[in-house]
């Protein structure tokens, strides 16, 4: 699994906090979004902006 920059973790969190997500959902957006170490390091790069 990649790793995601802190910043990308507090925008995935803050994401997952929004009334109405569920933690299956926010497991799901964790794996999903690690799933592709490009997209991992390009989106590291956008949170840390």
């Amino acid at each position: 699994m990649a790793n995601l920059s802190p910043q990308l973790q507090a925008a995935l969190a803050q994401l997952a906090a929004q009334p109405g997500v569920t933690p299956t959902q926010k497991a799901r957006l964790r794996a999903a979004v690690a799933s592709d170490s490009r997209l991992v390091k390009q989106w590291n790069q956008d949170a840390s902006r």
